[in-house]
């Protein structure tokens, strides 16, 4: 299964948020699904980094857990 992530699903699943659900959070997680983020999705982010509404808190290549986007 393909999975497009928006802002709010990927920046809850790298927090490990409880606003995402159990479904998604395990869809995100099984290793048989492909997931993508648009390049939408990545400006969001920089945007708000860059107008401090959002810390990442470290640098974005650490943010993926077990290899999930890697």
């Amino acid at each position: 299964m393909n999975l497009l992530l928006d802002t709010h699903s990927l920046l809850w699943f790298l927090n490990e948020d409880p606003h995402l659900v159990p479904n998604a959070k395990a869809l995100i997680e099984d290793s048989l699904n492909r997931k993508f983020v648009s390049m939408a999705t990545c400006w969001e982010i920089a945007i708000k980094v860059g107008l401090k509404k959002l810390d990442l808190g470290e640098p974005v290549s650490n943010l993926s857990p077990k290899g999930t986007f890697g």
